[in-house]
């Protein structure tokens, strides 16, 4: 399950721009249509979970 402070890696699969990059999640909005907040650098970006690779940095 993916929570706020994780670290995870964007999914070559669903995203070409962001596909392979690393992000920590700062917030999760369920009520949103991208759901998931991530924090690349100082930007915040929105994602489906879908879009999200099925590792969490330290967790497999």
């Amino acid at each position: 399950m993916i929570k706020v402070g994780d670290l995870v890696i964007i999914s070559p699969a669903h995203s070409v721009k962001f596909g392979g990059w690393c992000g920590r999640v700062v917030a999760i909005e369920p009520e949103d249509g991208l759901p998931v907040k991530v924090k690349f650098n100082e930007q915040v970006y929105g994602f489906d979970f879908d879009e999200l690779g099925d590792d969490v940095y330290g967790k497999n």
